[in-house]
């Protein structure tokens, strides 16, 4: 038979508030791990993309940054993106033949951001007009995307406005843009 080397001995309460107060613990932690299940089951995370690794994305309501200006839920959110970019090849003449081409380095890198801006649901009327001091300067900005990729220097070379469903005070409701960038870099 063995004989054990501890025994337990009773805890008895003598009526002090802080008598309990593990048991009391231990019945909060549980609960807020099935707190924590219900939550993950009802919201799951994501599924995660492939090449993308949480540090170098900016966040759910980020499209794209250029410079300090962030494209996003709360400024200007573009529906839509068009990038053209070319690459140049020099041409020789020659007698009896297609001309020689020769590659000699890369082209124009041009962006277009179409969207539309309706304050009353989401982005800012400032946001345009930060746009137009930036493109003021003339100076080259960073241009990287939600997901972190650089696209390279670019500079704000035209900003369409059209205002539409004019309310009192000649303010509009909504403004559709189409913001042009030329690659500096």
């Amino acid at each position: 038979m063995k004989i054990p080397t501890k025994i337990p001995l009773p805890v008895r309460s003598i009526g002090l508030p802080f008598d309990g107060w593990k048991t009391r613990v231990d019945a909060a932690r549980y609960q807020a791990g099935r707190l924590q299940r219900l939550v993950k089951g009802l919201f799951p995370d994501p599924a995660p993309v492939p090449g993308l690794d949480a540090p170098s994305v900016a966040g759910p309501r980020t499209l794209m940054s250029f410079g300090l200006f962030v494209f996003g839920m709360d400024t200007l959110a573009y529906d839509s993106y068009q990038r053209r970019r070319s690459w140049r090849h020099a041409a020789t003449e020659r007698f009896g033949a297609r001309s020689a081409r020769q590659f000699v380095g890369p082209g124009d890198d041009f962006v277009t951001l179409p969207g539309s801006l309706i304050p009353e649901i989401a982005g800012s009327v400032g946001a345009i007009d930060r746009l137009v001091e930036m493109a003021s300067t003339g100076d080259p900005y960073p241009l990287v995307d939600g997901a972190g990729r650089q696209w390279g220097e670019y500079v704000l070379v035209n900003l369409d406005e059209t205002g539409r469903n004019i309310i009192a005070g000649g303010l509009p409701r909504r403004i559709d843009f189409t913001i042009d960038l030329e690659r500096a870099d």
